[in-house]
């Protein structure tokens, strides 16, 4: 990678990243930089304003440096970030948005065919009630169909236990849940509400951009079965 050699401690690390792809990685060929789990950097502020301005730098030079022009920046992330931020340092109020929401009974059994299985209509519902639609859940389900691993009785019979397939995702929900109480709280109240519940306004947004809940109007339920059954029980005081 070089990096010794276009990297000098009397600079920051933002200069030096700068520098480093202008001298040694925007060649004069395409470059794709794709960052997946970004959200993951949300948690460290610091950083995150930090690096946030180094993205948001790098596309304004796009538009008057012909080797920034090469660059093509993807940034996957499934929850937005809360901390206000200077409208000039973020790299999200530029470019092409593409936002991925619960898939409609159309486009899974699209996918379905895909995996070559041919979902009955008693199946599709089932899944969907499971799933929400919630792209990652319905691929986590696709799969062990597709394989003949196991029925879609045998999946739904442990969808919300830390014992079934759906269990990394949901672990990982529940930690960053235990960690900020307020959400923890308020996902606690909609998962025990017999229907729609309104909860604050700032909840059931950092709820909605984690694809826990859906809307109704201004009130909110949980996004699927999988989720109201599992956070009932796993969400204790």
């Amino acid at each position: 990678m070089k990096t010794d050699e276009y990297w000098d401690d009397i600079f920051g690390p933002n200069d030096n990243c700068t520098d480093y792809f202008e001298r040694y990685l925007l060649t004069g060929e395409p470059l794709a930089l794709a960052l997946e789990n970004f959200d993951r950097l949300f948690d460290y502020p610091d950083i995150e304003v930090d690096f946030c301005g180094l993205l948001r730098g790098w596309h304004e030079k796009a538009k008057r440096d012909k080797r920034w022009e090469q660059l093509r920046l993807i940034i996957v992330y499934s929850q937005e970030s809360y901390e206000p931020k200077d409208i000039n340092q973020s790299p999200f109020n530029v470019g092409f948005l593409v936002e991925l929401g619960p898939w409609t009974p159309e486009e899974v059994t699209e996918l379905a065919a895909r995996y070559g299985l041919a979902l009955a209509l008693p199946a599709l519902t089932c899944l969907l009630n499971l799933t929400g639609g919630h792209p990652q859940l319905v691929r986590l389900a696709l799969m062990p169909l597709a394989l003949g691993e196991m029925t879609l009785a045998e999946i739904e019979a442990t969808a919300a236990t830390e014992a079934g397939i759906f269990r990394a995702h949901l672990l990982e929900r529940l930690s960053y849940l235990e960690q900020h109480p307020e959400l923890k709280a308020a996902m606690k109240q909609i998962v025990d509400a017999a229907g729609p519940v309104r909860v604050k306004s700032q909840d059931a947004f950092k709820l909605d951009s984690m694809g826990l809940i859906s809307r109704h109007n201004n009130d909110v339920l949980p996004l699927c079965e999988v989720y109201r059954a599992y956070f009932r029980e796993r969400l204790v005081e």
